[in-house]
C-alpha cells in the first residue's frame, strides 16, 4: 500500500521569466531581492511587461509544500495537499494542476485572490522577485486545516509534512494542525525553507521540537544559522536537532549534506552538476525525493539517492515543472539508488586505492592517488585526521583540495601519557577529504 500524504502550505501560482538587467532598473525592482506589491493591477502590469522582454516563460502551481506534494505523487505515495487558495482564475489554474500532478485537492477557498509570485531570471542567473501581499496564501485558519485533514481518505495516515511559511497564518493554525496529525496517528514533517521566517519564528520553533512534535525536520545551513543563532557548526546541529527528531536533514547545497537518524549523524557528499539552469524548488523536490523512499522504508542512501537525483532534474529545467521529465523521474531515482549502493568486491585483500602520505612541515598531503572504476558510485573519504608525536597542541587548520582552500575548525588536542609530553590531535575536516584526487592538510 502506497504511503499516505498530506502537505500543508502556502499556496502560490509561479511565474517565471528570463529578462535583460535594464529590465529591473527600468521596473525599479531590487536585485536579488523581493518587492511586494499590495496592488494587483501594477503586479499584471509588471507581469505583462516581463512577458514582452522574456526571452523564456513559464508558469506552474508553486510554493515549498507544493512543489514537494508533486514530488511524493510521482515518487509513488498517495498525496493530498492543503492550503488556502482564492476564488479567481488563478486559483482555478491551481486546482488543475493539482489534478495533473495527481494530488488530490483539500484546498480551502477564500476570499481574497490566490498567491502569485514573479521570478525574473536575468543572464548571470540572479533571481529576483516580485510577489502579491494581501491575498489567500498566508489566511489558512485553524479550524479550516483540521478539517481539511478530516476529509482524507485512506486506511491510516503517515504523514503531515508542513512548510515554515504555515507559521504565518492566524490563530496557530501551524501547532493545531500538527495537534491534529499527532491526533489521527500521522508523523510530523517540517521545512523550515526560510531563514528570515526561522527567525522570527525561532521560540516556536524551539517549543515544538523540545515537545518532540516534530518528528522530521529539513533545513539548509542558513536556516539552521537563523534557528541556533549562529552559535554551531552545522554537524553539531544537526546533532542537537536530531536528539528531538527521529529524522533530521541538513542540507549544504553542492557540498553535501548531514543527516541524523535514529541517534546515528553522517554526513554525505554529493556530486554537483557542471551546468545548473534555474535553482528554484531544488531543495523542495529534495525533500520530496527523499521523503518518498524514507516512507517507502527504502535505506538511508537510497533515500539520498532519490531526494539527489529529484533536485538534480529540477536543477536542469526552467521552473519547477519537469513536463516529460516527470515520466522518467521514478525510474531515475530507482537507477540512482543502485549506483549509490554499488561496492567494490575485495575478497582479494588488496586495497581499490593505492595512497602515499607525507607529513612534513605541518602538512599532510596525498603524494599519490590511486583511480576507481568509473562505473562504481563509491565513496572514498576522510572525515578525521589524528596526529600523534606533537611538541605543542594544534591552533588551526586548513584543507586544500583541487585547488580549494577550506579552513577547518579548531583541532582538539590533548597530551599523550609518558614523560616526554607529547600531544595528540584530532582535526575534524569538512565537508570531507576525497582520497580520489591530491590533496593536503596544513595544521599549526
Amino acid at each position: 500500500m502506497a504511503p499516505l500524504v498530506v502537505a500543508v502550505g502556502s499556496p502560490n501560482w509561479d511565474t517565471m521569466a528570463y529578462v535583460p538587467d535594464s529590465f529591473l532598473s527600468t521596473q525599479g525592482l531590487p536585485r536579488g531581492d523581493a518587492r511586494p506589491f499590495s496592488d494587483g493591477n501594477d503586479f499584471e502590469q509588471l507581469k505583462e511587461a516581463a512577458r514582452t522582454v522574456s526571452s523564456s516563460s513559464a508558469s506552474q502551481c508553486g510554493g515549498c509544500a507544493c512543489n514537494t506534494a508533486k514530488v511524493l505523487a510521482c515518487l509513488g505515495c498517495d498525496t493530498a495537499f492543503c492550503g488556502c487558495l482564492g476564488s479567481n482564475s488563478v486559483g482555478e489554474s491551481f486546482r488543475a494542476a493539482l489534478a495533473q500532478h495527481h494530488v488530490k485537492d483539500i484546498t480551502v477557498q477564500a476570499d481574497s485572490a490566490t498567491g502569485e509570485v514573479l521570478c525574473l531570471v536575468t543572464p548571470d542567473g540572479e533571481r529576483s522577485f516580485a510577489y502579491r501581499t494581501g491575498v489567500a496564501s498566508d489566511s489558512l485558519r485553524s479550524a479550516q486545516l483540521c478539517e481539511a485533514l478530516d476529509r482524507v481518505e485512506g486506511e491510516g495516515l503517515d504523514l503531515v509534512y508542513f512548510d515554515i511559511y504555515t507559521f504565518l497564518c492566524p490563530e496557530n493554525a501551524a501547532e493545531e494542525g500538527i495537534k491534529k496529525a499527532h491526533g489521527l496517528g500521522a508523523k510530523v514533517g517540517l521545512n523550515l525553507g526560510s531563514s528570515g521566517i526561522v527567525s522570527s519564528q525561532r521560540s516556536r520553533l524551539w517549543g515544538l521540537l523540545r515537545q518532540g512534535s516534530i518528528n522530521v525536520l529539513f533545513l539548509n545551513e542558513a536556516e539552521a544559522e537563523a534557528l541556533g543563532e549562529g552559535t554551531l557548526d552545522p554537524e553539531t546541529m544537526c546533532r542537537q536537532l536530531g536528539e528531538h527528531c527521529e529524522l533530521t536533514v541538513l542540507t549544504l547545497g553542492s557540498q553535501g549534506l548531514w543527516t541524523c537518524m535514529a541517534g546515528s549523524c553522517e554526513f554525505h557528499a554529493v556530486h554537483p552538476l557542471d551546468e545548473v539552469v534555474d535553482s528554484t524548488g531544488a531543495g523542495d523536490f529534495f525533500a520530496g525525493g527523499f521523503l518518498s523512499a524514507w516512507l517507502q522504508q527504502e535505506k538511508k542512501s537510497e533515500c539520498i539517492a532519490w531526494g539527489v537525483e529529484a533536485a538534480q532534474r529540477v536543477l536542469q529545467v526552467f521552473g519547477t515543472d519537469l513536463k516529460e521529465g516527470w515520466l522518467q523521474l521514478r525510474e531515475l531515482c530507482r537507477k540512482a539508488a543502485l549506483q549509490r549502493c554499488q561496492v567494490l568486491d575485495t575478497r582479494d585483500g588488496k586495497s581499490f586505492l593505492d595512497i602515499e602520505l607525507e607529513f612534513k612541515d605541518g602538512v599532510l598531503r596525498a603524494t599519490k592517488t590511486g583511480a576507481l572504476p568509473e562505473a562504481v558510485a563509491v565513496s572514498a573519504e576522510i572525515e578525521r585526521v589524528e596526529i600523534f608525536g606533537l611538541q605543542t597542541a594544534l591552533s588551526s587548520a586548513e584543507s586544500v583540495q583541487n585547488g580549494k582552500a577550506i579552513a577547518l575548525p579548531r583541532p582538539r588536542s590533548r597530551l599523550l601519557d609518558g614523560e616526554a609530553k607529547l600531544q595528540a590531535a584530532v582535526v575534524k575536516v569538512k565537508p570531507f577529504i576525497d582520497m580520489r584526487s591530491e590533496w593536503q592538510l596544513s595544521v599549526k
